[in-house]
């Protein structure tokens, strides 16, 4: 048996405007940054491995370091931090 749904997709070869791809770049910059980091962005190793995954990962390792502290000193993770390291695993 088929799928019930059925989708056809014609392709525009015509009126394109290629102009518009210059532009994706500019488009792709906030999430180059933040997901990728500042060592992509710019074509240089910096060798400070925590930006492997851009300013995200920087944040949730300087909060991990946090996180490991007030672990160690109250035996509780701080809800917050809790909350943004699920938000940078998921």
């Amino acid at each position: 048996m088929a799928y019930p749904v059925t989708y056809d997709v014609e392709p525009q070869l015509h009126d394109r405007n290629r102009l518009t791809v210059l532009f994706r770049i500019i488009l792709a910059i906030p999430h180059l940054i933040l997901v990728a980091g500042p060592a992509f962005v710019l074509g240089c190793g910096w060798g400070f491995h925590w930006g492997s995954s851009g300013i995200l990962g920087i944040v949730a390792g300087v909060m991990a370091i946090i996180a490991w502290f007030a672990i160690l000193l109250a035996s509780t993770h701080p809800r917050g931090l809790w909350d943004f390291v699920r938000y940078f695993m998921s």
